[in-house]
C-alpha cells in the first residue's frame, strides 16, 4: 500500500508495536488500580474514622499525672471524597495522566508505520516529556488522598486493603508507563536521526553524472 512503509518490518516498528502493547498493560494497571481505591459522597460518614492522636510530652510529666494532656481524637480519611460513591474527581491528574500517556504510543507506532510521517514522531516527543510529569504529579496525588487509610491500622476503618493495593496498582503502572515512554522517545530519537541521515546521504552523495 501506498501509505504504509516500503521497509515496513524494521526493528523500530517492532519495538514501538511492542511499547505500544506495555502502554496498553500499563494503562489497564492504573484504571484497575483507581476502580480499587474506596470511594465516598462528601460529607458522609464512611468517608472518615476518628484517630486517637497523642502529642509528645515529658516523661516525667506522664509519670506523674498517669496520662497526657496533649491527647484528642482527630478526624482522618477512610476514602476518596466526590459527588457520589463511585465518582473520581480527585483523581482527575491520574486519570489524565494515564490517558495522555496513549497519545505517544500510538502516535510513534503510527509514524514508524506510515510513509511520510515523521512530524507524528517529532509530536510523540512533546507529549513524552509532558506525560512523565503528569504521571509523577498523579502518583502524589493518590500517595496524598489514600496517606491516611494506609498508614493507620485497618482495624481504624477496615479499608487498608483497597487502598494498599490500589495505591500499588498505580504505582506499578506508572512504572510501566515511564519505561514504556523511555522507549518510545529512544525509538522516536533514533528513528528520526536514522531518516534525516538517509536523507543527507540521497542529496550529498555524487550522481553518475558528475563522474
Amino acid at each position: 500500500m501506498a501509505w504504509v512503509r516500503p521497509n515496513v518490518c524494521s526493528l523500530a516498528f517492532i519495538c514501538s508495536s511492542v511499547s505500544l502493547v506495555l502502554t496498553g498493560v500499563g494503562m489497564m494497571c492504573a484504571i484497575t488500580g483507581m476502580a480499587i481505591l474506596p470511594k465516598c459522597r462528601w460529607g458522609e460518614p464512611e468517608c472518615y474514622f476518628l484517630a486517637h492522636t497523642c502529642a509528645y510530652t515529658k516523661a516525667t510529666d506522664t509519670v506523674a499525672t498517669g496520662e497526657s494532656d496533649g491527647c484528642m481524637n482527630v478526624l482522618k480519611f477512610r476514602a476518596i471524597e466526590g459527588s457520589n460513591d463511585y465518582s473520581a474527581e480527585q483523581l482527575a491528574i491520574p486519570i489524565l495522566a494515564t490517558c495522555l500517556s496513549s497519545i505517544p504510543a500510538i502516535l510513534t507506532f503510527l509514524g514508524t508505520l506510515l510513509d511520510k510521517a515523521l512530524p507524528l514522531l517529532e509530536s510523540a516527543k512533546i507529549f513524552l516529556a509532558m506525560n512523565t510529569v503528569f504521571l509523577v504529579l498523579g502518583v502524589r496525588a493518590i500517595q496524598d488522598l489514600t496517606f491516611d487509610c494506609r498508614w493507620w491500622g485497618n482495624w481504624h476503618h477496615d479499608n487498608g486493603k483497597a487502598c494498599h493495593d490500589g495505591f500499588n496498582l498505580y504505582i506499578a503502572a506508572a512504572i510501566i508507563l515511564v519505561v514504556a515512554q523511555l522507549a518510545l522517545l529512544v525509538i522516536s530519537v533514533r528513528f528520526v536521526e536514522d531518516h534525516r541521515y538517509m536523507i543527507c546521504l540521497l542529496y550529498t552523495s555524487p550522481s553518475p553524472r558528475d563522474s
